[in-house]
């Protein structure tokens, strides 16, 4: 459905153009007036000049200016505070998301490999793993680390070494593994792999509780400073019209950063769906109405199948424009108390209030089949097909609890992605994947 085109009104209001003339009255041009003769000047007067006025004027024009220029300063001071902290946390939180989601990848490349050891999986397993190198250095040398973020990166690159050294020792090797050499080295790039993962997240939730203490200190620091400014605008307000009115177009800038600065602390800013923070608040809250109510509520996990294929032939923009279709796809096969969210790098989820078993497969089968019926655009003249697998679950037929929920969608969504790609599947004991 492409979006609604509005039209603006017909029509407007007409001006009758009719001119009213009102009656002339003039003065009687007979009247003559006889010249008074001067009166002398008395010593030490001077005659009444517009120079007289001049230290009045001032008096009052030279406050209201200092008030709008003082006003503009404060508010503008106030736009730039709240535009550092955003700018400071986005500019960490982004890379650290890529780099968490790139890592991910890269701790299942060598099991691929396993699976299927050919060169192609190596390759990619190789690729993924100097992905991850890049992005690391690249993280570690924002200006905008604290040093509680230098601790924990200290720590994801000291435990991404180890798991690196691990998969490299399992894609190192062409010749068969026996079981009992390939079981701890496996074991041990699970563990650093999942530990590097989990401290990605830990700097990810720190940059946004860090962003809430900003938002709170620059909002307790500009509020004594605001009450002033509003106090005094309005002892002159009659003189100050025009600042009056520069204050409020600043106002409406600094209201204007704060809804933006709440936005992005919520959604992602790739492609404006919720971002996983939000997702999982909004999943605990609607688990505890499904509870109290006695309804059901569904989840999906989507995955884009072969998404790194798209960014290493196409490049990133690419990427991110086959992100944005699809979350565009996801949006319009929703209903309005669904809610959508991206859930990191390729992967997307839906959160389903209301919804059985039977309703989440196969509105995840309805969107299943319109991303894979037509090629999706990435750029100019470029097109390709993209598929992508679903995993479902639902409570309380799956799980209870909310990370347990979660999880049942993640596990449904890797048995589809090994039943081939390309398919919906159920949590256990729900029926085989779907193509």
């Amino acid at each position: 459905m492409g979006p609604a085109t509005v039209k603006p009104p017909a029509g407007g209001t007409d001006k009758s153009g009719n001119d009213a003339a009102g009656p002339t009255t003039r003065g009687s041009a007979a009247a003559m007036f006889r010249p008074q003769p001067s009166r002398p000047r008395k010593p030490g007067t001077r005659a009444l000049s517009g120079r007289s006025f001049l230290p009045g004027v001032l008096a009052i024009v030279l406050p209201v200016l200092a008030l709008t220029a003082a006003s503009q300063y404060q508010v503008t001071r106030t736009v730039e505070r709240f535009q550092t902290a955003l700018d400071r946390t986005v500019g960490l939180m982004v890379p650290v998301l890529s780099l968490h989601s790139r890592m991910v990848a890269a701790g299942r490349a060598p099991h691929d490999y396993l699976t299927r050891p050919a060169p192609p999986e190596r390759n990619q397993a190789l690729a993924a793993t100097r992905m991850v190198d890049q992005l690391l250095a690249e993280v570690r040398r924002l200006p905008v680390l604290s040093g509680t973020d230098q601790v924990l990166l200290a720590d994801i690159a000291s435990e991404w070494h180890e798991a690196r050294a691990a998969a490299l020792e399992i894609l190192g090797r062409d010749d068969p593994w026996p079981e009992a050499e390939l079981k701890p080295v496996v074991e041990r790039l699970d563990r650093m792999s999942a530990r590097a993962a989990n401290h990605t997240e830990q700097l990810f939730d720190t940059a946004l509780r860090e962003l809430g203490r900003d938002w709170e200190e620059v909002r307790r620091r500009n509020t004594a400073e605001l009450a002033v400014t509003v106090l005094v605008s309005a002892l002159v307000l009659g003189l100050a019209v025009a600042a009056g009115l520069g204050v409020l177009r600043m106002a409406r800038a600094v209201q204007a950063s704060e809804a933006r600065f709440a936005h992005l602390a919520r959604h992602d800013p790739l492609t404006g769906l919720e971002n996983r923070q939000e997702f999982h608040r909004r999943l605990e809250e609607e688990l505890e109405r499904a509870r109290r109510f006695g309804r059901p509520c569904a989840l999906i996990m989507l995955d884009v199948d072969h998404f790194k294929a798209i960014n290493d032939t196409h490049g990133h923009p690419a990427g991110d424009e086959a992100l944005r279709r699809i979350a565009g796809v996801l949006c319009r096969q929703v209903r309005r108390i669904d809610h959508v969210a991206r859930y990191g790098g390729e992967e997307f989820v839906m959160l389903l209030p209301e919804t059985g078993p039977e309703g989440a497969e196969g509105l995840a089968e309805r969107i299943r089949a319109g991303i894979a019926a037509h090629p999706t655009p990435l750029g100019p003249d470029l097109e390709q097909r993209i598929t992508a697998s679903l995993g479902v679950a639902s409570y309380p037929a799956d799980a209870d609890a909310a990370a347990d929920l979660v999880r049942a969608a993640d596990l449904a969504l890797y048995a589809a992605k090994r039943a081939g790609r390309d398919r919906v599947a159920r949590a256990a004991g729900a029926a085989e994947p779907r193509v």
